[in-house]
Formats: structure tokens, sequence, C-alpha cells
């Protein structure tokens, strides 16, 4: 028996060498609220990347998708299999979030104004806020009507 290591927070099997963003678990839209975004569906099991990383040791990665705000669910993946099916081992792992930052970057090569940064964090917030507002429980009620994505967010 051999351990084995786990790559606990990487794009690996949603990205390829010299790939670009051409999926949208890894779209560069800072505002998108997609919590209905899979990992293990865009799992690439046929990704270059996958046997170097099991000759390093890695026999289990936690894809995880990026870009937005909500950027979707990650997925436990094995490093071993023929499709992205038998390559899940759990799913979903986690809900990944991008809280904005709450400093203000008085940087002399920042672009904006510190109005203009205090302005996007907090619409940034209330968005994040009202999305977790839309896909609380609702306890047994009828909820109201909501976007396919936002009500994607609920186990």
């Amino acid at each position: 028996m051999y351990p084995g290591l786990i790559s606990a927070d990487t794009y690996l099997g949603l990205t390829e060498i010299g790939g670009r963003c051409a999926h949208p678990t890894t779209a560069p839209r800072r505002d998108a609220i997609n919590p209905n975004v899979r990992a293990e569906t865009a799992f690439n099991p046929e990704s270059e990347l996958i046997p170097v990383s099991r000759a390093n040791g890695i026999l289990t990665a936690v894809s995880s998708p990026a870009g937005g705000l909500i950027s979707g669910t990650g997925a436990m993946m094995l490093m071993d299999g023929w499709t992205w099916e038998e390559m899940t081992f759990t799913s979903p792992a986690a809900l990944y979030v991008s809280w904005p930052s709450m400093t203000i970057n008085r940087s002399p090569w920042m672009r904006q104004t510190e109005e203009e940064q205090k302005k996007q964090r907090d619409q940034s917030i209330h968005e994040l806020t009202g999305a977790f507002a839309d896909a609380r429980p609702t306890g047994g009620r009828k909820p109201p009507a909501a976007p396919i994505s936002i009500s994607a967010g609920n186990p």
C-alpha cells in the first residue's frame, strides 16, 4: 500500500496545459452568481495533467470552479477512471464563494478611486446577501419564484 496525496483546491481536470478559459467553471466574470455550476460534470478525464499528477503521488483532487461571486460546487475527484462519473468520489464537496475584499487599495497603480472601490465592494456584498436570502430554506412553505440558478444552490 502506498500513501496518496490530495490536491485540496485545484483546477485539475478543468483546465489544460496552455488552455484558455473555455468553460464556465473558469469564467473570468467577477459579478456572476452561478451556484448551479458543477465541477464534476465539467471534469475532463482525458486531461494531460492527470497522469502527471498521479506520477507525482496525487491520487485525489478537489476540483473547483472559478470566476464570479458564487462560482459553483467543487467535487473530490479520483485520478483514476475513464469517465467523470467513474472518477467522482464526493460531490458536491464545497460551494465556492469569492467574498469581496474589505480593504481599499490606495496604491498609485490602482485605476479605481476609493469611492469606486467602496461602491463595487458594497454592490458585491449586496448581491451575495441577496443570493443567499433567495436560496434560504423555506421551512415547508412554498418558496418564492426564484431563478433556476438560485434554486440549484439548495441541497
